[in-house]
Parts: structure tokens; sequence; C-alpha cells
């Protein structure tokens, strides 16, 4: 007695058929967990990278620092981070610049305008953006060091 097998119009018999699509979802579930394992490392390396932002910004909000300091940052921070250690470092009523150990002036209660302009440098200066600032000269080296941070986030720039 010969066993016949159950053709389909569209493809091979049905056993075949079933054990392919079996090992089809081998493949998928395999794919599924490569997947879901390579997610995890890149959301682990994000936090990672978050974290060691986090800390290197503390590190600068807590009064003046050497260079070695500022070089380690700017291998961690985007311009971003950078800002909020300036804005925390003015809201603590310090010099934005972490280089510099200086306070900032007390406001005179005079109203100031928006732009500063500077006889000596023959430039025009934001006030805004100096008020965050001792001085006239923090406030370049800060800009200049924040122009050399790297845009990409740390845990891209480590997969390059």
């Amino acid at each position: 007695p010969q066993s016949k097998s159950i053709r389909c119009a569209a493809g091979p018999p049905l056993q075949a058929r079933q054990r392919v699509a079996a090992m089809t979802k081998k493949d998928d579930a395999a794919k599924a967990a490569a997947n879901k394992a390579d997610m995890e490392r890149r959301i682990r390396a994000k936090v990672s990278c978050d974290k060691a932002a986090y800390s290197i910004q503390w590190r600068l909000l807590e009064g003046a620092v050497d260079e070695g300091t500022l070089s380690v940052a700017a291998q961690i921070l985007q311009p971003h981070h950078y800002d909020d250690v300036e804005t925390e470092r003015a809201l603590d009523g310090q010099c934005g610049n972490p280089r510099c150990a200086g306070k900032l002036p007390k406001p005179d209660g005079r109203s100031r305008g928006r732009y500063h302009f500077s006889v000596a440098d023959k430039r025009v200066y934001d006030s805004e953006g100096l008020r965050r600032f001792c001085g006239i000269e923090c406030a370049r080296t800060s800009r200049e060091y924040a122009a050399g941070l790297s845009v990409t986030a740390l845990h891209l720039r480590e997969s390059e």
C-alpha cells in the first residue's frame, strides 16, 4: 500500500510545507532573539554613556577645573551638555566657564540692554549669553571650547 501525501494545488506536499514553516518559525525566533539582544546592548551602551556625561557634568560644576578634566570632558560631552553646565554654574553664582573660579558680578539694578558693545574689542556681544560669565574673556574661551565639542552622541561615536 502506497501512502498518499496530500498535495495542495499551490505547492509541495503538506508535510514538506509544515517542515518549512517550522524551520521558518525557528529562524524567526532566532532573529527576534538576536534583535532583542542587539537592542538591549545598544540601550545599555547609551545608558552607560549618559551616566558618564552626567558624572563629568557634576565634576564641572564643582568649581574651577584643570585642563586635563576639560580634555576628558571634551571626549564625552556634547554642546548641549556643556550649555547645561554653563547655565547651572551661573545659577549657582559662579562664572559659567569651568576653568574660572570667579563669581558672577552682582546686578547693579540698572536695566541692561540685549547687546553689549565693546569698544576695546570692536565687537558686539549678546548680553543674554554674557550674563553667565564674569567677563568677556571667560565667555569667549567658553564658546571656543563648546565649538570644539562633537555633536554626535558618545554611544554612536564609539561604534565608528
